[in-house]
């Protein structure tokens, strides 16, 4: 029975990961490295993506605190991330106060 039980238990985790993951448009970069300075990895706006989701699930956040978290990404990605922010929000019943210097009228 336990067996059974933590078998159901992984298969529901499993495709829980993957339904967030293309959720927020990852699926097709969750074997990839982040990276970092030395590493190439995701890119920026996946990387901002990754910390979200981290924000929301890890730290189990009631209240995510944005700070300008769009600088340097082009007008599609920052709206990407916005859209992405906004889902996390809904689907895991938390909120966000996000700051964002000089948006575009699309964002």
């Amino acid at each position: 029975q336990t067996n059974e039980n933590d078998d159901a238990r992984e298969d529901f985790m499993e495709s829980s990961l993957q339904a967030v993951l293309k959720l927020v448009g990852l699926d097709h970069v969750q074997n990839t490295v982040v990276g970092n300075s030395d590493i190439r990895g995701v890119s920026g706006g996946q990387k901002r993506r990754v910390k979200c989701l981290e924000m929301a699930v890890g730290n189990a956040a009631f209240c995510m605190m944005l700070d300008e978290i769009t600088n340097g990404l082009d007008a599609a990605s920052a709206l990407q991330l916005l859209q992405v922010v906004q889902v996390i929000n809904q689907v895991f019943d938390t909120y966000s106060i996000t700051s964002l210097l000089q948006p575009s009228q699309a964002v």
